[in-house]
């Protein structure tokens, strides 16, 4: 194994070719364009956990991160979006037009749904008023919060079986479905610590890729280098990937969560040695797992005024799921194709990692059959493609976004994000938006390029 000579220019090393990677790369090269930057990739394509995956028709998907949520004015992305149109058309996707369907195919019945709505905006100002009289220092399950919510309106013990299901699932799906952990996981106190834009939820109709390849744009980018080991010393600091080694001034680590967490052969070995504080951080942040599958047809078969649906379970509140269950179903743009695409979270999520894809065809299929009444034979007539995310087997990810458990706090995510020595981390789970907003990977890369611009004491 050879080790490439250290150019004379000053060079920053960026480990991870992901958003946030890319981001502080392109941030480096515009305010500093005599600085080489060299990205290293393990993957054979741009976006990490943003996967622009093509169907045989041409036609994208994206297999990762989907929506720029908060597509509003004051989002950056957005605003980028607009000064490029050769990125292509931004989608909206009008979640109002999305019902809520029993298990039977029917749609669940206005008063039900207005009396979980009732009990949901009641139980939240309960558990808003619950969490500020809680003492400063004291954190518990979401869960557990929850279950001991009261009012004079309100007890869980007085909530008849079906309401008790379905409050649980209007909990969950603002919950477990952004932060892909289960409630009895997440932090009472952080689970939801994070900002937001205002704005629609909107899909590039050409995919994300068109962003990432904007922000790749005049870097050196290598794929199938996966880092083996960052050493530092008093001069460098060297990166081996399995088949050489580089040295640069400074390392970008912006590898995920999962990654960093990693023990055994394949996790990337730090000299010297991560400071403690760090590795109790990357111990203490949780990892959250969301997988879809894409189901393409011949043609759609599904109603044009509705941009997808959500499943509602079983009124048993304990009830565990036979059957693989999808959380949440999307239609995507009739521009982009007659795709249905089926969410999946926590472990439900693994579950479909395990499923034979057969037999998690044909029980997506049935869903779909019972839900529209069309006949089974006939969508698996017009099926023609189907693409399956599986985030946690994927070595290179190994989940899919942080989220806060008990124990772990905000704090622990800017630990991450902290210098050590000459490799500093463009944080992909330091998020200023809920961690499957996609684009705010962004903003700590663009942040830390900016940061590294100041360290060179180069002058724009």
């Amino acid at each position: 194994m050879q080790v490439s000579e250290r150019p004379r220019n000053r060079r920053i090393l960026v480990l991870g070719a992901g958003v946030s990677g890319l981001a502080a790369a392109k941030q480096v090269k515009t305010l500093a364009p005599e600085v080489e930057v060299t990205v290293l990739e393990a993957r054979d394509r741009l976006g990490g956990r943003v996967w622009s995956d093509t169907f045989s028709d041409g036609s994208v998907i994206e297999m990762g991160a989907q929506w720029l949520h908060g597509a509003g004015p004051e989002h950056p992305i957005a605003k980028l979006a607009q000064e490029h149109p050769e990125w292509g058309e931004l989608l909206e996707t009008d979640w109002d037009t999305c019902p809520d369907f029993e298990r039977n195919g029917e749609e669940l019945s206005e008063e039900l749904l207005r009396r979980t709505e009732e009990l949901f905006e009641h139980t939240k100002g309960l558990y808003e008023a619950h969490r500020k009289n809680k003492e400063a220092h004291m954190d518990e399950p979401l869960w557990e919060s929850l279950k001991q919510l009261r009012s004079e309106r309100f007890d869980w013990a007085r909530l008849s079986r079906e309401e008790a299901a379905l409050l649980r699932w209007r909990w969950q799906r603002d919950t477990e479905w952004i932060y892909a952990a289960p409630l009895e996981r997440l932090s009472s106190k952080w689970w939801d610590a994070d900002s937001e834009f205002e704005g629609p939820d909107c899909m590039w109709a050409e995919g994300f890729r068109s962003f990432t390849r904007h922000l790749a744009e005049g870097c050196e980018v290598r794929f199938g280098c996966r880092a083996v080991e960052v050493k530092e010393t008093a001069e460098a600091v060297e990166v081996r990937c399995e088949d050489e080694a580089l040295r640069g001034d400074l390392c970008i680590v912006s590898l995920p969560l999962g990654v960093l967490k990693a023990r055994g052969p394949g996790a990337v070995h730090f000299s010297p040695a991560l400071a403690p504080r760090k590795v109790e951080a990357v111990e203490k942040v949780g990892l959250g797992l969301l997988n879809k599958v894409a189901l393409r047809f011949e043609a759609a078969f599904w109603p044009e005024d509705i941009a997808g649906f959500d499943r509602v379970p079983p009124r048993e509140l304990t009830e565990t799921e036979s059957e693989i269950e999808a959380h949440e179903w999307v239609f995507l743009p009739s521009s982009v194709g007659s795709v249905a695409v089926a969410y999946f979270c926590c472990d439900m999520a693994r579950r479909v990692e395990q499923a034979p894809e057969p037999a998690l065809t044909r029980r997506l299929l049935s869903i779909l059959a019972e839900t529209f009444g069309q006949p089974l034979a006939a969508l698996q007539v017009s099926l023609q493609e189907v693409k399956i995310s599986r985030w946690e087997a994927d070595e290179l990810a190994q989940g899919s976004y942080s989220f806060l458990p008990l124990g772990a706090t905000p704090a622990d995510r800017q630990v991450l994000a902290e210098p050590h020595g000459r490799a500093a981390r463009s944080d992909p789970e330091r998020r200023q938006a809920p961690p499957p907003r996609w684009g705010a990977d962004f903003f700590p890369g663009a942040q830390l390029g900016q940061q590294l611009h100041g360290l060179f004491g180069v002058q724009s």
